[in-house]
This record gives structure tokens, sequence and C-alpha cells, in this order.
């Protein structure tokens, strides 16, 4: 039987994909919508696909969060809404930037930082 610490560390590890999507999506955006034009149509599908990814692996992970952390779950949850809807609405460069921030600092909170999982 693994430990609490141990499904803990799992959880966070299996949360890697998630925060690598977003990261991924703050990366990928800003070179493919314009003044809400898509100027790279293979690019800006590749991020709508990255946030789908994202939001189907939180769909997994959803109910093992929502037992460490409830609170921070249902922001995860808003905040990954909040991105894909503006990714589809094609909003400002930053605004997809702030939000992805603001995503991973909410997975961050839920499960752990990048640091305290690397130990």
């Amino acid at each position: 039987e693994p430990t609490l610490s141990e499904q803990v560390a799992d959880l966070r590890g299996e949360a890697q994909p998630l925060r690598l999507a977003v990261d991924q999506v703050r990366i990928e955006y800003p070179g493919t919508v314009r003044e809400g034009k898509v100027v790279s149509p293979t690019e800006y599908e590749a991020t709508r696909a990255t946030v789908a990814r994202a939001a189907a692996t939180f769909s997994e992970l959803q109910s093992d969060l929502a037992v460490i952390a409830p609170a921070g779950t249902d922001r995860v949850d808003r905040g990954l809404r909040a991105l894909s809807d503006l990714v589809e609405r094609r909003a400002s460069v930053e605004e997809v930037k702030r939000q992805a921030t603001q995503t991973d600092q909410e997975l961050s909170a839920a499960v752990g930082s990048d640091r305290e999982a690397d130990q």
C-alpha cells in the first residue's frame, strides 16, 4: 500500500503533463493570433489542441485533486475554462499569457510546486 505522501507525489507527477500543456499555450499562442485574427492557422489549431489536452488531463485528475485541495481544484478548473475561452475568442496575447500564468500558479498551489515534486 502506498503511503499518503507517495500518493501525493504520484499525483504531482500525473499533473506534470497538465502543467506542461499550460506552459506550451503560453509559448505557442503569441505567434498564432494578432488583433483577433488568426495569423498562423496550423499553430492556432495546435494551441487549441493543447488546451483540449490540458482539459482532458485535468478531467482525469480532478477527483484526486479535489481530495487534497478542493478549493484549489475549483480554481484550476475555472482557470482552464477561462484559458480555453480566451483562445477560442482569439483574445490578446497578454490576456492568454496572464491566464496561463494564473492557471499554472493555481495548479502549483493545488499540487505543489515543481521544486517540491522534484524532491
